[in-house]
């Protein structure tokens, strides 16, 4: 009887004490896996979902990226505590959704067939989420480069699997109009700069590093074809004839080989024969297609 009345009496302070052993012993044993797990070498892992580890320099690179959109896409250029921890934990669960996707998708053995993927790049209805689209430019891998004026310096890629990325190039430079590509070049008019610049291309699509810079007063469009690149400038009513391979690094006017033509009126598109060295231009102001001879 003793001891039934000095358990309950004593109920409360056992549970407790019971209690905290095992939320200890709990706490323990997570410490001593982790730290395991840190001690081995392992320490860019971050999560863990169905046994494939999320690797913090991959959801770092995301978490930027988001964070940008974020800022243009808002028009903001500061974020306050709240809308990181929305944009942290939107990256996150993009990186968990993404994981049990892919596990579920390869498990089903679901695939892109040919024709979804040509009618991704040739059908009527490519993937929307544009603002105020303006340049396209394809590469030779099919893939299709558009310059979304509408949310600042982005350059959206489509390629031909159906993977659509979003990628901010030249950022300093401002409002992207006219994109052209040539081999391993892709070629870039900034509205609000007065720049065109020249990029490399990287085998996957991604961009590589900016390797010329001219300047040019309100460059809009612009075609290439060999060594000669061509830009409408509609306020100042000039296309600029220019040679491509002479383009240097630095932040300067263009010195090398070139011509303007005075067109007297507003013009956007441009595009080569690829016949030859004829030049089409829309002009907006008279509703009419002119061919130039550089």
């Amino acid at each position: 009887m003793g001891i039934m009345s000095f358990l309950r009496n004593r109920m409360g302070t056992i549970l407790v004490v019971v209690i905290g052993l095992a939320l200890f012993a709990f706490i323990i044993g997570e410490v001593v896996h982790y730290g395991s797990s840190f001690m081995n070498g392992d320490r860019t892992t971050i999560g863990e979902v169905n046994g494939e580890k999320i690797n913090y320099e991959d959801y770092a690179a995301k978490l930027d990226q988001n964070m940008q959109n974020f800022k243009q896409q808002s028009g903001q250029q500061s974020m306050n505590p709240q809308m990181v921890n929305y944009v942290q934990q939107s990256t996150w669960n993009q990186q968990i959704s993404q994981i049990i996707l892919l596990k579920q998708i390869n498990k089903l053995g679901i695939a892109v067939g040919d024709d979804e993927s040509k009618a991704l790049i040739q059908g009527n209805n490519l993937p929307g989420g544009f603002v105020n689209p303006r340049g396209l430019a394809f590469d030779d891998k099919g893939r299709l480069y558009i310059a979304n004026d509408g949310v600042g310096n982005l350059i959206k890629v489509i390629d031909p699997i159906g993977a659509a990325t979003v990628q901010i190039i030249a950022g300093d430079f401002g409002s992207i109009k006219g994109l052209a590509i040539n081999g391993t070049n892709l070629y870039v008019t900034m509205y609000n700069s007065d720049r065109v610049a020249v990029c490399t291309l990287k085998p996957n699509g991604d961009f590589g590093e900016i390797t010329g810079v001219f300047e040019l007063t309100k460059p809009v469009d612009i075609a290439v074809k060999g060594d000669l690149l061509a830009i409408s400038s509609p306020e100042s009513g000039l296309i600029t004839i220019v040679e491509a391979g002479k383009i240097g690094g630095g932040n300067t006017e263009y010195a090398g080989c070139k011509k303007e033509i005075s067109v007297g009126t507003r013009l956007f598109g441009l595009a080569f024969n690829p016949l030859d060295n004829g030049l089409f231009a829309a002009h907006l102001g008279e509703n009419r297609v002119l061919q130039y001879k550089p």
